[in-house]
């Protein structure tokens, strides 16, 4: 069986297939090198890195290329070698130089993932390259430069890029060191500043971010939340410093990218359903919301529902429609629109679009806590086949299927329920 039809058929198991495909689809048709950057601590496990390189294999054979860069992290260095990581973390501020052992040490260490991740993704049939030099320079103002010739010609040859956060181009003491290491954390900067991909992975043997109960911490609006997050008790202290540096991460990115942070055994299911299985962190912005469509363009509002449902709206939804508009919400760049209108004296969810480039940037759920926000009771309908339903189930307080509809409430009474259900019958569809 190939591999396209092996993937496929594990995320018919979950209940995700056509996520799956939108995504393959979506990610195939992106310049390869902009797909994804994979960051990988030294600490990983062999179990997870056996179980990483098997997922990195299914992605190869989809033509799916993500970058992998690894390397010295703070966390690997606190408790393996702290002299060193106090060097390298104030580099910087011209710390004295470490003892030219910890140098080696480093450097041994990080060399030796990279052989180890090229042999194990060799052994599962995947062709990789291990980039351990030329790739990061580090100047005498300690500024990284990132050269990616050597990634974009592997990609071109089918072949994964692994590359080591070293710099090898500039001594850094008067003996002269083949390869000096680079903090993880400033290589994947350097380099995603560089290649600006979709999303940045960051995998760590714990998996997502987690609360002080240890509970998971499934998404991250920096705009929204950072300062809360920050300010309390809430995390731990190292999940702290990954909010912190992934929002340093972002700052020069464009507002689509995203930072994913999960276990390696989950890495499918971060890239390929909505709902993932680790914490996505993004920048955010401010969605508007509006009670008319009199600050809004109704040609690019109409143009983003269709694109979404792959379906033309009727002509006469701005203009004629029975039911009153009640509340708009829009992503400033209309990659996402949630419609409320008043049926009967209940709200009624009409429309919840994204566009599908945009899917997986976690503007469905900007959309959907602006909605509650505002909106504590409604209901809505969807078809069957709608791909999401499976995320509206997790959604909704209670749902009814029918031949044509599925409908779903929250937070509606016995009578409302009985009521909804019956409005829902009997709406006529706007899209065609």
């Amino acid at each position: 069986m190939e591999r396209y039809e092996l993937i496929i058929r594990f995320f018919e198991e979950i209940g995700a297939s056509r996520e799956a495909e939108m995504y393959l689809k979506l990610f195939q048709k992106g310049e390869p090198q902009r797909f994804a950057v994979i960051e990988l601590t030294s600490d990983i496990s062999s179990l997870s890195l056996h179980i990483l390189s098997l997922q990195l294999a299914f992605l190869s054979s989809l033509d799916l290329y993500p970058v992998i860069v690894h390397g010295v992290s703070l966390a690997d260095q606190k408790r393996k070698q702290g002299k060193f990581i106090h060097w390298l973390d104030g580099l910087t501020k011209r710390k004295p130089l470490p003892e030219r052992d910890e140098i080696y040490k480093a450097s041994e260490m990080t060399l030796a993932l990279n052989e180890t991740l090229v042999s194990s993704l060799n052994v599962n049939d995947v062709e990789a390259a291990g980039l351990v030099g030329g790739i990061f320079h580090r100047d005498e103002n300690d500024h990284i430069h990132v050269h990616t010739a050597q990634i974009s010609k592997s990609i071109r040859k089918d072949t994964l890029p692994i590359v080591a956060a070293t710099s090898s181009q500039e001594p850094i003491c008067k003996e002269k060191i083949n390869s000096s290491p680079l903090r993880l954390f400033d290589a994947t900067k350097a380099l995603v500043e560089k290649l600006k991909p979709r999303k940045i992975i960051k995998i760590r043997e714990f998996g997502s971010l987690r609360s002080s109960n240890n509970s998971p911490i499934e998404y991250v609006n920096l705009k929204l939340h950072k300062e809360q997050l920050m300010n309390s008790d809430m995390m731990l202290k190292e999940d702290k410093r990954i909010i912190s540096e992934s929002a340093l991460l972002l700052e020069r990115l464009p507002n689509r990218t995203i930072v994913e942070i999960c276990s390696a055994s989950n890495l499918l299911r971060e890239l390929f359903t909505q709902k993932g299985a680790g914490t996505l962190i993004k920048a955010g912005r401010s969605i508007k919301i509006y009670d008319s469509l009199e600050d809004l363009s109704s040609v690019r509002l109409r143009a983003l529902i269709q694109k979404a449902f792959g379906r033309s709206l009727i002509r006469s939804y701005f203009t004629k429609q029975k039911e009153k508009f009640k509340t708009i919400i829009v992503d400033p760049d209309y990659k996402g629109a949630v419609i409320v209108k008043e049926v009967e004296g209940l709200n009624y969810l009409d429309k919840f679009a994204v566009r599908p480039e945009a899917r997986g940037e976690g503007i469905a759920t900007d959309l959907w806590q602006m909605l509650l926000h505002h909106h504590d009771s409604f209901f809505w309908r969807s078809r069957p086949d709608n791909s999401i339903n499976g995320w509206y189930f997790e959604k909704a307080s209670g749902c009814v299927k029918t031949d044509k509809w599925f409908v779903f409430w929250r937070n509606l009474t016995e009578a409302e329920m009985n009521k909804a259900i019956e409005l829902a019958q009997a709406i006529k569809p706007t899209l065609i």
